[in-house]
């Protein structure tokens, strides 16, 4: 819970960090994170991400779900563009470029395990596997 865990030296909102809030709930720790921006080629996207973290094992292990909240997305206009993005991208017209939705996306699972006092291993939907670190050292198992 007062780990700072973070990827490629950035804040993780989907575990306890500088850029949520956390709290435990019966045997699970909730995190609800500040608003976050993402730029894409096309889209200004704004959202906020909800995790919650169970099935803590003595081992170190234990999972995590989380989702995407986008509270907005603006299209990027053409003016918004640099010359240098057009003439790499070349013309993209409206049909192939991707719409952002507002509202809740799809749930994500990782599974996580304690492999030092400040490191933790994740699979992401059980294919991508990832780093995190926390710079305090945090106790687990018995």
């Amino acid at each position: 819970m007062v780990a700072a865990w973070s990827r490629d030296g950035e804040p993780v909102a989907y575990l306890p960090s500088a850029i949520n809030n956390c709290r435990t709930e019966e045997d699970k720790i909730a995190c609800y994170s500040d608003d976050q921006t993402r730029e894409t080629a096309d889209s200004h996207i704004r959202f906020k991400t909800k995790s919650i973290m169970r099935d803590f094992s003595n081992d170190g292990s234990f999972e995590v779900t989380y989702r995407n909240l986008v509270i907005d997305a603006t299209k990027v206009t053409a003016a918004d563009s640099s010359e240098e993005a057009l003439e790499i991208g070349s013309e993209v017209t409206a049909a192939d470029a991707y719409t952002v939705k507002t509202g809740w996306g799809k749930e994500h699972t990782l599974e996580c395990r304690m492999i030092e006092d400040s490191k933790v291993s994740c699979l992401k939907n059980k294919t991508h596997s990832f780093l995190l670190v926390s710079p305090q050292t945090v106790a687990s198992g018995n």
